[in-house]
């Protein structure tokens, strides 16, 4: 079923949001990038300088080179936007409004453009801010000392906002993942592997008052389906008007007769033949299910599932009961556990069960179920041909294995898990490098302090220290602030969860713990490279 635009409205917006976050982290990796290059240019810019190359001229070379660095980001990512559309239409997102219209078009390629053209121009701009004091001096000087200044401080902020928005965008996908889980945990009431569904006859129903030519509809109906129970491979078979997983569509007022409610209440109603609780192997909560004599009754009987016997009768027995509905009084015979009609997100719906042919109007009759061994696909094809043989009247449409139809309500979840997902794990990703990146720079540029500490007597461990510490600092300031930033933003995404709140402690917890070791990892990575260098080597060079 798909959504109106309205109602997608808060998923769109979630999802804007999180291809924000990851153009945000992209562009302060960039950034973060294009820094740590221009201080290890300062020594090029100062013999440029020396050479009579002017600040006016260092900037145009700056900003012609980070211009062209984003026309080729620009260029890339306009191709994997092609493949993204594409695997979009491959999932079939049914649900999304105006699915045809979603391409990459000529607004989308002025966006993309303004886009690129801005974050080269900051970012050029960006280094040539830098390009001040006497530039040469830099030839004088050695290749030792962390950025200082506004640069490190900067280089440091960024990093720190790379991390905080990666936790936003983790935290998103943490709880997509709690709530798809939660989602297969939804108790559906019978066990739905192996069970195929079709309808027969004129659309599957036939609607009007109890009369001659609705009963021998409902006649040739069994008539039929007695011979589908001799296919080989058929383990049960059994008639409804409405198939389980599938939208519920009967919807009438029912006339409480007797209790506490009495008076109009409108409930799900659904049609099931005398052998349906049998083929679900469902259990009586109270009183009993139907039976093959009730067919055969003088006075009408109906089941009442577990929830709509707490609404109608709340601390008094259902069983006995009286109820009103298609202008025919029926009793209560038994409570039975509910069984899941819908998609899995929606609520449990409070059900009444009545006998197909036995009520007094409404729709009957259409949906079958086949309980079968082997091959849904050649069980359908068996059926196909039996029916054609013995009633050529007879329809067999939409037939199709009740697993797909649970598949169908996990699509749309599934697909908001992959999707967040993916940007999680590439949000990780870039802030993972982004923290390499400022570690593997810092150590590059106090090789020879390394050298000679080590030299001097130090130990690996204290070395690692010295430089851990700096950049727990740092991890810390990003997880912290991402949490803030996580518990405020992913209130947005409320709407795509189930059954977990957007401040889910073991979705935010179990992210801030990957994001943390991740971090570290990153930080260890350069700092194990440099300590397996020679300290010799490494003073002979500075």
């Amino acid at each position: 079923m798909k959504l109106s635009l309205p109602t997608f409205r808060p998923t769109l917006i979630a999802l804007l949001g999180a291809t924000g976050l990851i153009l945000l982290i992209a562009i302060s990796n960039i950034a973060n990038l294009l820094l740590a290059r221009g201080s290890a240019r300062q020594r090029e810019f100062s013999v440029r300088a020396a050479l009579g190359a002017g600040r006016a001229r260092l900037a145009r070379l700056l900003l012609t080179e980070s211009l062209l660095l984003s026309a080729l980001g620009g260029l890339g990512g306009l191709v994997l936007g092609f493949g993204g559309v594409r695997l979009l239409f491959s999932m079939e997102p049914a649900w999304i409004p105006r699915l045809p219209e979603i391409a990459i078009d000529g607004t989308v390629l002025i966006a993309a453009g303004v886009v690129t053209l801005a974050s080269g121009v900051v970012f050029g701009f960006a280094q040539a801010l830098f390009l001040r004091g006497p530039l040469i001096a830099g030839i004088r000087q050695a290749s030792g000392g962390l950025d200082g200044g506004g640069r490190g401080w900067l280089r440091s902020g960024l990093v720190v906002s790379q991390l905080a928005l990666s936790l936003v965008l983790l935290t998103g996908s943490g709880l997509m993942i709690r709530s798809f889980l939660a989602l297969q945990s939804v108790p559906i009431g019978f066990d739905y592997r192996h069970i195929a569904t079709f309808s027969i006859g004129e659309g599957g129903a036939l609607i009007g008052p109890t009369g001659p030519a609705r009963a021998a509809r409902l006649q040739q109906y069994r008539s039929a389906l007695a011979h589908v129970r001799a296919i080989p491979g058929v383990r049960g078979l059994t008639l409804t008007s409405q198939a389980p997983l599938g939208r519920m569509w009967a919807v009438e007022d029912v006339e409480v007769l007797t209790g506490v409610n009495r008076g109009q209440h409108t409930v799900d109603f659904v049609g099931v033949d005398e052998n349906f609780f049998q083929f679900f192997g469902s259990r009586p909560v109270a009183g009993r299910l139907f039976e093959p004599a009730d067919v055969l009754r003088a006075d009408n009987v109906v089941v009442v599932d577990a929830n709509l016997a707490q609404i109608l009768w709340p601390g008094e027995p259902a069983v006995g009961q009286r109820v009103r509905f298609f202008d025919v009084e029926s009793g209560v015979i038994g409570v039975a556990e509910p069984i899941r009609y819908g998609l899995l997100t929606d609520e449990m719906r409070p059900t009444l069960f009545h006998l197909l042919g036995r009520s007094g109007g409404g729709t009957f009759g259409g949906s079958v179920l086949v309980r079968h061994d082997g091959d849904a696909e050649a069980i359908g094809a068996a059926i196909r041909s039996r029916l054609k043989e013995v009633d050529a009247t007879l329809q067999v449409d939409d037939l199709q294995p009740l697993a797909v139809l649970y598949d169908q309500s996990l699509r749309e979840p599934r697909f908001y898990l992959l999707l967040l997902g993916t940007l999680g794990a590439l949000g990780l990703m870039v802030a993972t490098l982004g923290v390499y990146g400022v570690v593997a720079y810092s150590v590059a540029r106090r090789t020879g302090e390394i050298g000679i500490r080590m030299v001097l007597g130090g130990r690996p461990a204290q070395i690692v220290r010295l430089f851990c510490r700096r950049m727990a600092l740092l991890i810390a300031a990003g997880i912290g602030s991402g949490l803030l930033a996580a518990v405020w933003l992913t209130r947005y995404i409320r709407s795509l969860l189930f059954q977990v709140q957007p401040t889910d402690p073991v979705a935010i917890g179990a992210m801030t713990a990957i994001l943390a070791t991740t971090a570290l990892a990153a930080t260890l990575i350069p700092m194990r490279r440099a300590l397996s260098v020679d300290p010799a080597t490494t003073l002979r060079a500075e």
